[in-house]
């Protein structure tokens, strides 16, 4: 989480997947392969996860664990939408994975707020969103909302942040080079 007030700027967690605990598609799929292991070995609950894997992968979880770590952080996040998919079919599981992550997303943005000060009276502080499970807001956004202490409008970007940095790092250099070809004309 990223927070803007003027000229004060913060971040809040984006450590990375050995301490944030939420909020992207690489602990969804973490969580996901997770639960589908413990339901394999008997210490979780059984959940739709175990055959959406095995549909998916022509293995259990468990037996493609070494290709999870051979794949790293993106292969894993690519499993995402399998929570998405077992909690539109009702599994508890999955479900659960997705509270546990959208509490995660609603906790910094809610540090973020009290940490700008942001009024409780101003309605619709707009929130950007951006990642692939924005484009699960109508499951996500709901869920992150119900934590969020101040009245907030959560809007999905359409495009990821490095394409506004490229835009803008466009737009500084189409400056500074016609201050140089004026320079060059002085």
């Amino acid at each position: 989480v990223y927070a803007i007030n003027g000229q004060d700027k913060r971040g809040f967690a984006g450590w990375g997947q050995l301490f944030d605990e939420g909020g992207c598609g690489y602990t969804l799929g973490r969580d996901a392969i997770a639960a589908a292991l413990c339901a394999e070995d008997g210490s979780g609950s059984p959940t739709l996860l175990s055959d959406l894997f095995t549909k998916r992968l022509g293995e259990t979880a468990g037996a493609h664990l070494t290709k999870f770590y051979q794949g790293g952080k993106r292969y894993i996040a690519e499993f995402s939408d399998i929570v998405f998919q077992a909690a539109a079919s009702g599994d508890a599981i999955s479900n659960e994975i997705l509270e546990k992550n959208a509490s995660f997303a609603a906790e910094k943005i809610n540090a973020a707020l009290k940490a700008l000060n942001a009024d409780a009276a101003v309605e619709n502080i707009p929130i950007l969103v951006a990642g692939g499970i924005s484009k699960q807001h109508q499951v996500l956004f709901p869920l992150i909302q119900a934590h969020i202490s101040t009245n907030c409008a959560l809007i999905p970007l359409e495009h990821e942040p490095v394409d506004g940095a490229i835009i803008k790092a466009q737009k500084l250099f189409a400056e500074i080079s016609d201050l140089q070809e004026a320079d060059d004309v002085l």
